[in-house]
């Protein structure tokens, strides 16, 4: 369609190949410049087809109702703007048509979760129940319903809003697209881009469409996104490449042939989705929640059996058991904690840093390593050209002629590709370089680290080229290095070349080589070596001091001379323990990465202050040894080269301009210069995850405090039986009152003459009735439904303020540490448990003769009302006790999130202004409750009793947050005993020093030193290897001398 409609042949396969059911296919005719055989495709919905190559494109001669013989041919001067936006409305815009979730729908979904399958039948449980017994179990359904309505649509609100959160900040990171239009280049965003746009791909760029290549140049695509390759695929003119792949290597101009939803990404999106992997944080949050299930459902599956054994009502068990089981399983936990993450990420986008991927957020917490590129990073990669000029490989050569060779070895017609071409490309007037045509352009790939033009004097000569690019790789090109050097004795050209660069370096100034030869020459010769200062950041140095004192190691690795990375190391005072990339081993693509890479060069490499001179794959090496070391690796980049790393580590960064391959790659893209907002980034991370690691203790401590409560109490405490009848169990005053029909003892009431204050009274008042006509007491304690879930609804719908918490930053890189925590929340529940027991026991032995309550004067045998008049009875019923547990349970599961949210003593850090708020709320709603119970089932308290529980509560509160201080101390001292004992036995041991690597290796009395190779026996200083297997798997190293 570019270059003329090719001729097609079908070559029938015959009968032999319709049996071994080869493909049709087919190939270019002679008049093409390929010679290409390909699977023939079917054409799809609109006759389309698209295929690894472009030849397969020419089969269907439409595209979308237009003739693709018009529609592609576009020439060297690309679309009009006019044309543009007329393609524009006619094929729309170049974006997937992204499949959204109805969140009305997702709203319903919310409703047939399995928590909310459970709210649902104890909701038909008590609806069974009222409609059995009595209209008093409507108001448990109600609330029920309540819990259920207020469980989903929180959850679904905060999801909806975390989603929304994350889109918003997707779409500030706009793919951006270089195009030709009105014979010009300019970058465009991508979404605009139309079929027929001429557009230029370079490494680092994505694919921004469907395209055709149009030029003779090769090009490397990465396809792995849509393929499953490892390697890239090599493509040239004609060939297609697919929206979605990352140019690697090369540049080229190609045509856009698909848009949108018409490309091979558009239309195999639904099967190329890539897999979902649990992040950290999911494995965590899955292993906490699947524990706190496996437990609640076997102490709940214990107390319904031992229920119906005691003959309860099966309605009342099941409805009693569901909702317990419901209260107990931390139902909000999800939500909370992506509530808590999405407030992180705007928090970090107001810093300038955009996340890409929720849990980063959490991973980033944990970076203990970070590995940063030089270039771009850590300095300001503005490259500032010095005066200073290497010269005299060739006498005639100026300085003049060394700039304009360097700036031909760029596309001057174009805007700059990186540092290097601005440089270049600045340095003199462009007008005179058009006095020659560039005929092939080879552009800069991190793997041969230069550039290299062809070009002919428009005029008229013989043609030429010319490279520029790191001095070590031009040198290694010069067919006369080891000539003489021109005026100077005894060293030739390629010595003096390296030593002019080593002096730079040392210096800190960087340099790049210019290089020239003849068509029909021996090769290339040198022109000169141009110098120039790339300086670091201003906030680098701080930068990296603070990401020191915070715990986080901060490694340089970087494709520059090693002297410039021990000077720019020297210069940010991270040490000067620089290596080269001969120390690190090679990496084959096609094999798996090795298990045993962190344990073979994890020393090596974390001894290492940086590397210069790496590859790609070094990059990537490096960063999944340290991960088998049990690091948390950041990465940060702006280059293809640094993409496989981003990948690979555990969060990869992309600094700002960066490329769009890193970006890609990159779990969190800066938008800000340097990396003073990784700092930040990580205090906010730190915040964050403190937030919901307080929140995790609370939820696992509430958790606790419910079911074993309750298991407890339902199997071994027995309300009639320590009540011994001398408590009333839903007492009725009219069914109690005496009326008339009892009459009197001896015709008057000693209460009535009590009350009249006339001992000779002989108006007839009724006695009351003795306890024994009331209820009894149940067997076992419980609840009623409708407490649990307010238990529930209050604490749980108001914990999400922990999301605002004021934290403090962990000076060290956060984990979750699961026994340690599982410790402190065991330890905060049970200690929460142990006081609704006792409590309960005071309260049911409230009325016995010398019971703690009597004896403190709590319960007191007179209502004021002097219906009561013996110490048979007291004014404290079951349902009260009930009341006062109810509000007992309510007051320390939100006193527990103060306890939980410090190490220290719990008021050593303030609490956020939301968390207070939150606590006032659900404690007086609580309390208010208590006091004015408007539902059956239970009787409201009085006052006094409502401060008796909160005194109660707050006591064994400092109780608990004392318990906690002095078991982390103990935890702590346990610890640190072992860090001393530890570093006791490393100070005690000997060492072997090996030859090979200079590295000590420590040496017990009988220490094993597995290699994939037997040692040899010179490689040990001082010391000699014995093999113990022949087949060389393991040798014992036995020490001579120390060190």
């Amino acid at each position: 369609a570019i270059r003329g409609q090719p001729s097609i042949t079908l070559h029938s396969p015959g009968a032999h190949a319709k049996s071994a059911r080869r493909p049709c296919t087919v190939s270019m005719g002679a008049g093409d410049d390929t010679n290409l055989e390909q699977p023939l495709l079917d054409g799809g919905e609109n006759g389309d087809s698209h295929s690894e190559t472009g030849s397969d494109f020419h089969l269907a001669a439409t595209y979308m109702g237009v003739d693709k013989a018009t529609l592609f041919n576009t020439g060297a001067e690309g679309l009009s703007s006019e044309e543009a936006e007329q393609r524009l409305l006619k094929f729309g815009r170049n974006e997937l048509e992204e499949k959204k979730k109805n969140p009305w729908i997702e709203l319903l979904k919310t409703f047939i979760a399995p928590i909310p399958i459970m709210i649902w039948i104890a909701i038909l449980v008590e609806f069974v129940e009222a409609l059995t017994k009595d209209s008093q179990e409507y108001a448990d359904v109600a609330v029920l319903l309540i819990l259920q309505f207020l469980n989903s649509i929180i959850g679904w609100y905060e999801e909806l809003k975390a989603g929304n959160a994350i889109e918003a900040l997707k779409k500030s990171l706009q793919p951006m697209a270089q195009v030709k239009r009105d014979g010009r280049f300019q970058t465009i965003n991508a979404t605009v881009l139309v079929p027929g746009d001429r557009v230029v791909l370079a490494a680092g760029a994505a694919v921004p469409a469907d395209v055709i290549i149009d030029g003779h140049e090769l090009v490397q695509v990465d396809q792995a996104a849509l393929t499953g390759e490892s390697l890239p695929v090599t493509m040239g003119h004609r060939d297609l490449a697919k929206m979605g792949s990352t140019i690697t290597r090369g540049e080229v101009e190609a045509i856009v042939s698909a848009t949108g939803s018409q490309t091979f990404f558009g239309k195999t999106a639904a099967m190329i989705g890539s897999v979902d992997e649990r992040s950290n944080f999911q494995k965590v949050l899955l292993r906490i929640t699947l524990f706190l299930m496996i437990v609640s459902f076997v102490l709940v599956l214990i107390c319904f059996t031992y229920l119906l054994i005691r003959k309860e009502s099966i309605l009342d068990t099941i409805a009693f058991c569901v909702v317990l089981l419901v209260a107990s399983i931390p139902i909000a936990m999800q939500m909370v904690c992506t509530t808590t993450m999405a407030l992180g990420c705007r928090k970090l986008a107001a810093q300038k840093a955009i996340v890409s991927r929720l849990a980063a957020v959490e991973e980033l917490a944990g970076m203990s390593m970070l590995c940063s590129d030089k270039t771009g990073t850590l300095t300001l990669n503005k490259m500032d050209l010095q005066e200073e000029m290497i010269l005299g490989f060739r006498p005639e050569v100026t300085r003049h002629d060394v700039l304009t060779a360097a700036a031909l070895a760029a596309k001057w017609k174009e805007p700059p590709k990186d540092a290097l071409d601005t440089l270049t490309l600045n340095a003199i007037d462009l007008a005179p370089l058009d006095a020659y045509e560039q005929i092939e352009y080879l552009p800069f790939d991190p793997k041969i680290k230069r550039t290299e033009a062809t070009l002919r004097p428009k005029a008229g000569g013989p043609t030429f080229k010319t490279t520029k690019g790191a001095p070590q790789v031009i040198i290694d090109m010069l067919h006369n290095k080891d000539s003489p050097m021109p005026g100077v004795r005894g060293r030739t050209i390629g010595q003096y070349a390296s030593d002019a660069v080593m002096d730079l370096a040392k210096r800190g100034i960087r340099s790049l080589a210019v290089a020239r030869s003849e068509e029909g020459g021996p090769g290339f010769e040198l022109l000169g070596i141009m110098s120039f200062l790339d300086p670091p950041r201003p906030d680098t140095k701080a930068t990296i001091e603070a990401a020191n004192k915070m715990g986080v190691d901060v490694k340089m690795i970087t494709g520059d001379q090693q002297a410039i990375a021990v000077e720019m190391c020297r210069i940010l005072g991270m040490g000067t323990t620089i290596c080269g990339a001969e120390q690190l081993p090679s990496y084959d693509v096609n094999q798996p990465i090795s298990r045993t890479l962190g344990a073979d060069y994890g020393d090596f490499i974390e001894e290492a202050d940086g590397f210069a001179q790496v590859y790609p794959e070094h990059k990537f090496l490096i960063v999944e040894a340290l991960r088998q070391r049990g690091y948390l690796v950041g990465m940060t980049g702006d280059g293809v080269n640094d993409a496989p790393a981003l990948k690979k580590a555990d969060v990869g960064v992309a600094v700002s301009g960066a490329t769009d391959a890193a970006r890609a790659a990159a779990d969190i893209v800066l938008t800000a210069p340097g990396l003073s907002t990784i700092v930040d980034a990580i205090i906010i991370s730190r915040k964050i995850f403190a937030r919901m690691q307080n929140y995790v203790i609370y939820r696992i401590a509430c958790t606790i405090q419910l079911l074993c409560f309750f298991f407890l109490s339902v199997l071994f405490i027995h309300p009639d039986s320590i009540t011994d009848g001398d408590m009333c169990y839903k007492r009725d005053e009219e069914q109690c009152a005496v009326t008339d029909d009892l009459n009197m003892i001896d015709g008057f009431s000693e209460m009535g003459r009590y009350l009249l204050g006339d001992a000779e009274s002989t108006f007839p008042v009724p006695a009351p009735v003795p306890c024994s006509q009331c209820d009894e007491p149940p067997q076992a304690f419980k609840l009623p439904v409708i407490a649990l879930v307010l238990i529930t609804i209050l604490n749980d719908g108001t914990i999400i303020s922990i999301a605002y918490d004021n934290v403090n930053a962990s000076p060290v890189p956060e984990k979750w540490r699961l026994p340690q925590l599982f410790g402190i929340s065991s330890l905060l529940g049970f200690v929460a448990v142990a006081s609704s027991i006792l409590l309960l026991y005071f309260g049911l032995a409230a009325c016995s003769e010398d019971s703690t309550f009597s004896n403190l004067n709590i319960v007191d045998y007179n209502d004021g009302e002097g219906l009561r008049s013996t110490a048979e009875e007291c004014n404290l019923n079951y349902e009260e006790v009930q009341m006062m547990l109810y509000l007992k349970i309510s007051l320390s599961d939100f006193m527990t999130v103060f306890a939980a949210r410090t190490k220290g003593f719990f008021f050593t850090r303030k609490p956020g202004n939301l968390l207070m708020i939150a606590f006032v709320t659900a404690t007086a709603t609580s309390t208010i409750l208590a006091k004015y119970w408007p539902l059956p089932e239970l009787k409201p308290i009085s006052w006094a009793q409502c401060g008796l529980v909160w005194l109660y509560c707050t006591i064994w509160f400092l109780i608990q947050d004392v318990c906690k201080v002095l078991a982390i101390k103990a935890y702590d001292y346990y610890v640190n005993y072992r860090y001393e004992e530890q570093r006791s036995i490393r100070k005690t041991q000997t060492y072997v020093r090996r030859k090979s690597t200079g590295r000590t290796i420590p040496k017990n009395v009988s220490f094993l030193f597995r290699r994939e190779q037997l040692l040899e026996d010179d490689d040990v200083e001082n010391g000699t290897t014995r093999p113990l297997m022949k087949t060389g798997s393991i040798a014992e190293v036995e020490l001579l001398g120390t060190p």
